[in-house]
């Protein structure tokens, strides 16, 4: 045999042996499948992923008695303890990696708060609307806040809110008075521009969107307390959709757990 044919036919069959195995294991996909894996509890939910590929949701602890807010990031789901150590979940992660969410704050873990995650650090973001329950929706790369106010057995969301500089804003405070009442602030883009849902004095509901004016500042201090709005419409479903994969929910003090 020639040293040419030979090695002709080494190059035919060194290819065919490094591809030898299951037909699975040669065939590329579109995707790659990651198991996020839980914090040892049965159940886990995400919720967001930014560009970066840095994703959040709530995942159960081990005997599914507890939920904790997750980041995963390069490879690693890493928990995001909340002050109270009890339930929450993250909503949202921001480009930069800014995260927003909700928990149950103390003392007695009976009615939730938003937050804010930035660098290393949680954020508590009270109601400032007069409601007993806030959730933080959303949360743009200037570590502010967008949410709702719910009532206290978060069957009806009441008030949309902004967190910002240390500060809670009532965002019906803030643009001039008109018949729809803003409910739900669901989105903050960089500038400032705010979407989100509200409801007509006849119960119709309508989406909304807040452009921001550079001009006006926002107020330096929180906006205050006023008079609870009568939300004349039916019980709003985004409630449900928010808090279903968060929890056995049975009311505000129900058993926390990611378990639907």
């Amino acid at each position: 045999m020639s040293k040419r044919l030979a090695v002709l036919i080494a190059a035919a069959v060194v290819p065919a042996l490094t591809f030898a195995g299951p037909a699975h294991a040669r065939t590329q996909y579109p995707y790659k499948l990651i198991d996020l894996g839980t914090f040892g509890g049965h159940l886990g939910f995400a919720n967001w992923i930014n560009d970066q590929g840095e994703v959040v949701g709530v995942s159960d602890l081990p005997g599914d008695q507890n939920a904790q807010p997750f980041l995963w990031k390069n490879g690693h789901m890493r928990r995001l303890p909340t002050s109270s150590g009890g339930y929450g979940f993250a909503n949202w992660i921001s480009p930069q990696g800014d995260i927003s969410g909700s928990y149950l704050a103390p003392p007695h873990q009976k009615y939730f708060h938003g937050f804010l995650w930035r660098d290393g650090h949680m954020t508590d973001l009270p109601p400032v609307g007069g409601a007993p329950n806030a959730f933080g929706n959303a949360v743009n790369d200037h570590g502010q806040v967008v949410g709702n106010e719910n009532n206290a057995t978060n069957t009806q969301e009441l008030i949309a809110a902004l967190w910002s500089g240390g500060h809670g804003y009532d965002l019906n405070a803030l643009t001039a008075p008109g018949p729809l009442q803003m409910i739900s602030a669901d989105y903050i883009t960089n500038h400032g521009d705010i979407f989100g849902h509200g409801v007509l004095p006849n119960g119709d509901q309508r989406l909304f969107l807040l452009i921001r004016n550079p001009c006006v500042p926002l107020p330096p201090a929180s906006t205050p307390a006023r008079p609870l709005p009568a939300i004349t419409g039916p019980p709003d479903r985004n409630i449900s959709v928010n808090l279903a994969p968060h929890a056995a929910h049975h009311g505000p003090t129900a058993l926390p757990s990611a378990r639907h």
